[in-house]
């Protein structure tokens, strides 16, 4: 939105007429505060709510720190502005903080983020339309900053990233030992297998037709044989899926920094 100093002058809210040399004073101190923001981006929020409370106190830190950077180049300045101080102040700060997020996608997003928040809230009178169209550009250049990171581009063409390729992330078939779960149900059963063959001492010692007693043999006997049938089916398929997803990772963050390498060779 270019200069906002310049825009306040222009809409009549910054009284120093259309004297160039105060306006650089104006200048050069916004281009101080400028400078402390871009080392210390954490003050970039509180200069931003500042810079959009017209009633902020005289005595507030940050006024006093800016007024302290234009009391450097224009040190009669309270000659002129005795009273409020903020009618030049404010108007500083909003033009570093234009500087910081035009040279800094980060800080514009910081301003945006803040300001955008705080603006229905303000108070600004005739102030408000400027104040939306800053943060409006502080907003754009955040956006275009996202959009950059989500989208490469060389000479007008997308570029053709690298796909990503999955290794040996394979799911494989479990297996059942049947046998077993047999042999074990046939314990449970009775004292002999189909055959008529005795199965030995851990053998259901009971026939069917003996009644509860054979039924209160069969019956923990067969569910631990499902059960440890069941057990080693599941234990086998947490390890195949484990080792496949750690695969499906590895393939993953491969294919993420095969990404960035990709697109750091574009922009150099």
């Amino acid at each position: 939105m270019g200069n906002i100093l310049q825009s306040y002058l222009d809409k009549g809210m910054l009284h120093i007429a259309e004297d160039e040399d105060k306006f650089k004073h104006l200048q050069r101190a916004a281009q101080e505060v400028a400078k402390k923001l871009a080392k210390k981006k954490t003050e970039i929020i509180n200069h931003t709510l500042v810079a959009l409370d017209p009633s902020i106190s005289t005595d507030d830190s940050i006024l006093v720190e800016v007024e302290g950077s234009l009391k450097k180049y224009w040190g009669t300045y309270r000659n002129r502005f005795p009273d409020s101080p903020r009618q030049l102040l404010r108007p500083i700060i909003f033009e570093a903080l234009r500087m910081t997020g035009e040279a800094d996608p980060v800080a514009a997003a910081v301003v945006w983020l803040t300001g955008g928040s705080y603006l229905p809230h303000a108070d600004l009178g005739n102030e408000h339309e400027l104040c939306e169209r800053f943060l409006t550009k502080m907003g754009d250049i955040a956006e275009a900053q996202s959009a950059d990171e989500w989208v490469v581009k060389q000479s007008g063409s997308s570029i053709q990233l690298p796909n990503l390729e999955f290794g040996n992330a394979i799911i494989s078939a479990v297996g059942f030992n049947k046998d077993n779960l047999e042999t074990k149900l046939f314990a449970a059963s009775g004292p002999t297998d189909a055959a008529g063959t005795a199965i030995g001492t851990k053998a259901n010692q009971y026939t069917p037709d003996i009644g509860q007693s054979w039924t209160n043999t069969f019956v923990p006997q067969a569910s631990q044989a499902i059960a440890l049938g069941v057990t080693a089916v599941s234990k086998a398929i947490a390890e195949n899926v484990s080792q496949a997803i750690m695969q499906i990772k590895e393939d993953v963050s491969e294919h993420v920094s095969s990404v960035q390498r990709h697109r750091q060779r574009n922009r150099q």
